[in-house]
């Protein structure tokens, strides 16, 4: 009789064993299974976040002291100026050419102002001549209030690089004072020193219900407006035109950021020059981290439960066939040899483990998402994105007021995933799960077949 028929019998006739290695493997290859659609789903996710978020190469000048040089006195002390290199567009035009760069912006507070011809929403010391700062921006689309999900598009379009005069206004504004698109609004600039109008081809939202503890207008969010910066070329002249104080260089890939720093930093166009680099990959992670967390702890999870699956199944399999003594020595006496012997045992446990694996299909459907979410849930607990990240506005209002809109957002970061068993995971699960298998039964096997058919007998007396 071959091994594969003896094999056959024993499962047949032996049906508590059987049944109960069945259920063992089901339990473990189910666990399996999830796991490896967990991770799966989650770089899926990853991936998708890779291609939907850039990563950012912020090149701006160098305002060290070294840089700076003695300018007017002012009546007060001696000013200062920057005297080093700037940003100009013909450097921006080389750089843009390097692989991987795919777009540019810059966005700065670079602009402020009363209100002529409309109010700002007042505060709690509100008087006439409140002035509020406005972002000044190439691309309004690009501008991190947006990106990171703060701020929203209600009406209108965005501003783009092409147009001169314009602003975008929030909701709150543009209803305090019924403002809609196409109107003009009038801001008096005490830099320039005159008025200065612009046309609202945008409404966006995102400011509600923020500032409420705000002293002067200039701290409620909703009163800060976004223009173009051709704009400030036209009211400040050369100052502006010559180029910019810092650019944004954005990257297809955040993987690859670190590749593309290092090419701009040897550009020569950049080489020497006073200017600093560094790399802004903070909202990728702020969204990636807990996928790339939830993978590695999947894959933490999925070895650990081999490894103990093994344990699991080499230790059953050992008491099981402790008790063949009889069987294999009289195998072994009748001339087969040690191999088939293995090669049978191995058949036994892989028939039912091929059963097993095909039952824990259904399980997992049922049981990968629910687990998936509580798992996820748990990653993101950990690193703190749970909390409540929503700005406040308090205190005297400076530069990175409007910038805490522009702070990576926790709403934009993954939560929850999507998990769902697909019949090509079965291959991955049949392969683990049968090489445990073997394992395991190597393992177990290995306490009789080292022992020669002399000891075998005397252990059968």
């Amino acid at each position: 009789m071959s091994f594969v028929k003896r094999a056959g019998l024993y499962v047949v006739r032996h049906k508590m064993k059987s049944l109960i290695l069945l259920l063992v493997l089901t339990i473990i290859s189910t666990f399996i299974l999830t796991g490896v659609a967990i991770q799966s789903a989650a770089s899926d996710a990853a991936k998708d976040v890779r291609g939907n978020v850039s990563g950012k190469v912020k090149l701006q000048i160098d305002m060290s002291q070294k840089n700076m040089k003695q300018g007017s006195n002012t009546g007060y002390g001696n000013s200062y100026v920057y005297a080093g290199d700037i940003i100009s567009k013909e450097m921006l035009s080389a750089l843009m050419e390097i692989p991987g760069v795919t777009d540019y912006n810059t966005e700065s507070v670079s602009f402020g102002g009363s209100a002529t011809n409309f109010k700002y929403i007042p505060a709690g010391f509100s008087f006439d001549g409140d002035l509020a700062m406005m972002i000044v921006t190439l691309f309004s689309e690009k501008c991190s209030g947006f990106t990171n999900g703060n701020l929203t598009l209600k009406e209108g379009r965005h501003i783009i690089d092409t147009d001169n005069h314009v602003i975008m206004i929030s909701n709150e504004l543009a209803e305090y004072n019924n403002l809609k698109l196409g109107d003009t609004v009038t801001i008096y600039s005490p830099d320039a020193r005159r008025d200065v109008s612009f046309e609202i081809v945008g409404i966006f939202t995102g400011t509600e219900g923020l500032g409420g503890n705000a002293i002067t207008a200039s701290q409620i969010p909703s009163n800060q407006g976004i223009i173009d910066y051709n704009a400030m070329i036209d009211e400040f002249g050369d100052d502006f035109s010559r180029g910019y104080d810092y650019i944004d260089l954005y990257v297809e890939d955040p993987i690859n950021i670190q590749n593309v720093y290092d090419e701009i930093a040897n550009h020569p166009m950049i080489k020497g020059k006073t200017l600093k680099l560094s790399i802004d990959s903070e909202q990728y992670e702020v969204i990636a981290n807990p996928l790339e967390s939830l993978q590695s702890l999947v894959s933490t999870l999925i070895i650990v439960i081999s490894a103990v699956s093994v344990a699991i199944l080499a230790l059953l399999l050992t008491i099981w066939t402790r008790g063949r003594v009889r069987e294999t020595g009289i195998l072994m006496s009748i001339g087969i040899s040690k191999p088939k012997i293995i090669g049978q045992f191995i058949l036994e446990a892989a028939l039912i483990a091929v059963l097993a694996f095909g039952l824990s299909y259904p399980a997992s459907n049922a049981i990968a998402n629910k687990s998936g979410e509580f798992i996820m849930a748990q990653v993101v607990s950990s690193e703190s994105l749970a909390e409540d990240s929503s700005p406040q506005f308090n205190g005297s209002f400076s530069t990175d007021d409007f910038d805490m809109l522009s702070k990576p957002s926790e709403r934009n970061a993954v939560k929850e995933i999507s998990v769902s068993i697909t019949p090509e995971y079965m291959i991955w699960v049949y392969a683990i799960g049968l090489l445990l298998t073997v394992c395991a039964v190597l393992i177990a096997s290995y306490t009789i077949i080292r022992l020669k058919p002399r000891e075998i007998l005397s252990k059968m007396s």
